[in-house]
């Protein structure tokens, strides 16, 4: 791939990644978390023994901001901490019922924004952009 071709790409991923963050968060005000939190409620939904390394990896963030986050989410009754019964040092997560309805709304809210966007263009388009999405997560996961 060319030079111009690869920065025409990192250009379009960064501005991409704003406007669907910037447009989505904009329409979504009613959501009381952060698209951060969001995903970290998926996280942790989506994984039986959640640690704060898991968090940290996950969501590309430091020890001490995780810390913050999860401390957050835990006073706000979304997340809970317990002792894993094997090791009782090692502290886990998971999501409450409140918390499972706020990731509930979320995903609804981002999924009827993704259809909205995505109505602007053919079920062809539409399918070559899942077909690329997969293709570039097989690539990330394999090197």
């Amino acid at each position: 791939m060319t030079n111009n071709r690869t920065e025409d790409l990192v250009a379009l991923f960064f501005s991409t990644h704003r406007l669907i963050h910037e447009k989505f968060w904009s329409k979504s005000e009613k959501n009381p978390v952060s698209f951060l939190r969001l995903r970290a409620l998926f996280c942790v939904a989506h994984n039986q023994k959640t640690t704060m390394s898991n968090i940290t990896e996950e969501l590309c963030i430091t020890p001490s901001s995780a810390t913050s986050l999860i401390d957050n989410l835990v006073e706000e009754g979304f997340l809970e901490r317990f002792a894993e019964a094997s090791d009782r040092r090692v502290v886990c997560l998971k999501i409450t019922n409140k918390g499972q309805k706020i990731l509930d709304e979320g995903r609804e809210q981002m999924s009827n924004h993704l259809k909205e966007v995505l109505s602007h263009l053919n079920l062809e388009d539409q399918e070559t952009i899942i077909k690329i999405l997969e293709k570039l997560n097989q690539v990330y996961q394999t090197s």
